[in-house]
């Protein structure tokens, strides 16, 4: 079989497992990003092939930037050096020197303000980002702060660019999986993340939606050289498990398969469940009020109560506590008691996040 001929096999097996038919655009205006850098040749070929379908906006760093998550270096430096970039035909580039999150928001508060996208589409990313790849990947880590801004975004991972079949195919199919109501329709906060198998066109098995896998990456730090000014270099060491057992129909399982495996994300991570910490029960009873009269609460040992109540909580669960200041009429104005006014225990995926409930100061 002809590697021209299993491209074609491949995007119409991938179209034909989505939908009955080829859909049409919903999107006029595509931002397109990755964190690998503006000069990888799987962002050129993800970007001409939206610029087909829709007017596509490129905004991606200058160097490779794979590992940053959604990090925006700006809220420091305070300043993104900016330039234009030929990427042919079609589509508007910039090239930013800063991280593939400083692009995101470069891209909505600056350079396409008046003329919002209605899509983001980050990728296609060299390697994969399966399981819980989510807390580091740059590629995703885009699609995570589009979705926070409220537009519906998809990550892209894992294609080699060696493969003339793959690069021939998968920017097209990515058009195609965007113009679909799933895309279109993700609920608020949400977007999807989607990788490729690392196989040739005509063994890919398909498309699966399914959802995290156990965790396949790992790191760690050795020891090395101590510098003149005493320092001791830490290097990092970090690897993927390319075998072992993994949940049957997740992402990892169905990726090793051979599978184009589609997940859906959420920004939204708040406990829906969960069992009240008992060392609330002395700060207020039943509602945890604990502004009540003749109350005071010295900060750390909250949260060091907090801490060690804490070991109820499912994995990815987290205790956020709220301080702020709160006037004793006990006491002069120059020395109000601190008190916590708020407590939320926070993870998975609902839609709004706890509302946080104003307490009154303490009153005598």
């Amino acid at each position: 079989m002809t590697r021209p001929l299993c491209a074609v096999l491949f995007a119409l097996l991938l179209l034909t497992t989505l939908s009955a038919g080829a859909a049409e655009p919903w999107f006029g205006r595509v931002l397109v990003t990755n964190d690998d850098g503006i000069d990888d040749p799987r962002l050129h070929a993800l970007a001409r092939a939206f610029a087909e379908v829709a007017e596509v906006v490129v905004v991606a760093p200058t160097k490779n930037c794979s590992g940053s998550t959604n990090y925006i270096s700006v809220f420091r430096e305070r300043e993104l050096a900016v330039e234009s970039y030929d990427m042919g035909a079609g589509v508007t580039a910039w090239a930013v020197d800063g991280f593939p999150g400083d692009c995101v928001l470069l891209a909505l508060e600056a350079i396409m303000k008046d003329s919002p996208p209605d899509l983001l589409v980050g990728g296609v990313n060299s390697g994969p980002n399966l399981s819980d790849a989510w807390i580091a990947s740059g590629t995703i880590g885009v699609a995570r702060l589009a979705a926070h801004a409220g537009l519906p975004a998809v990550a892209f991972s894992s294609l080699k660019p060696d493969d003339p079949t793959m690069m021939a195919a998968v920017p097209a199919w990515c058009v195609e999986l965007a113009s679909l109501p799933v895309v279109r329709d993700l609920p608020e906060g949400g977007y999807l993340t989607v990788n490729f198998p690392r196989c040739s066109a005509a063994d890919v098995a398909g498309v699966v939606w399914t959802y995290p896998g156990d965790r396949i990456f790992h790191d760690t730090f050795e020891p090395g050289v101590t510098g003149d000014d005493g320092r001791i270099r830490y290097k990092l060491k970090w690897w993927m498990d390319r075998d072992g057992d993994q949940p049957a129909g997740s992402d990892v399982e169905r990726y090793r398969a051979g599978w184009v495996t589609v997940m859906p994300m959420s920004i939204r991570r708040i406990a829906a469940q969960h069992r009240r910490p008992a060392c609330l029960a002395p700060l207020g009873g039943a509602s945890g009020n604990i502004a009540r009269a003749g109350t005071e609460v010295p900060a750390l040992a909250l949260c060091r109560s907090m801490v060690l109540e804490a070991r109820f909580l499912q994995p990815d669960h987290f205790v956020h506590v709220e301080m702020r200041q709160a006037q004793d009429p006990r006491r002069s104005t120059a020395a109000p008691a601190r008190i916590a006014t708020a407590v939320s225990i926070s993870s998975s995926l609902v839609k709004r996040p706890v509302e946080r409930r104003r307490v009154p100061a303490a009153t005598s």
